[in-house]
């Protein structure tokens, strides 16, 4: 199955470009499509970078940029108006990502991140402004969510194992 016209391929994937089955990107597009009304931004880089690494796509740079708005949500969530921030902090984890599978954004059409990002993810993310809306939020949960809600809480911050297991 790994052969065609004599030559044998190191994959099916190969062997499918060469019998010229594969002439776009239709499956990564569909599949990031999906993903994405289900999937966080980190999730989405992950699977991005694996989709270079191991599905060949044909564009990756075009991928890239179709779904950039995707990968970079939570990032824009903190800068807002410092777009090219957002793409640098999401390529970098995408070339984390890669570095693991001795690869590299050039690898795949792609600019590689700044070297001076900040390491911190706190530096990303204003942890005062996420409880002011945590606290928003806590607000419109109804009575019986609330009770489930502050159990929870209790257990996590409690010094005990006692009492974290729930069953509603």
């Amino acid at each position: 199955m790994r052969t065609h016209e004599g030559i044998t391929y190191n994959s099916f994937l190969e062997v499918a470009k060469a019998r010229g089955l594969l002439h776009d990107d239709t499956v990564w597009n569909d599949t990031l499509s999906e993903a994405i009304t289900f999937g966080m931004p980190n999730a989405l880089r992950q699977l991005f970078a694996f989709i270079c690494v191991f599905g060949d796509p044909i564009s990756p740079k075009d991928l890239w940029k179709k779904f950039l708005h995707s990968f970079v949500e939570d990032y824009a969530h903190k800068h807002p108006n410092d777009c090219n921030l957002c793409e640098d902090l999401a390529l970098r984890d995408v070339a984390e990502i890669l570095r693991l599978h001795v690869k590299n954004c050039s690898h795949f059409g792609l600019r590689s991140p700044p070297l001076d990002l900040p390491s911190n993810p706190q530096d990303v993310i204003d942890c005062a402004e996420e409880l002011i809306q945590a606290d928003k939020l806590i607000a419109t949960l109804y009575p019986e969510q609330k009770i489930v809600f502050e159990e929870v809480m209790q257990a996590i911050y409690s010094p005990t194992e006692n009492n974290n297991c729930f069953f509603y």
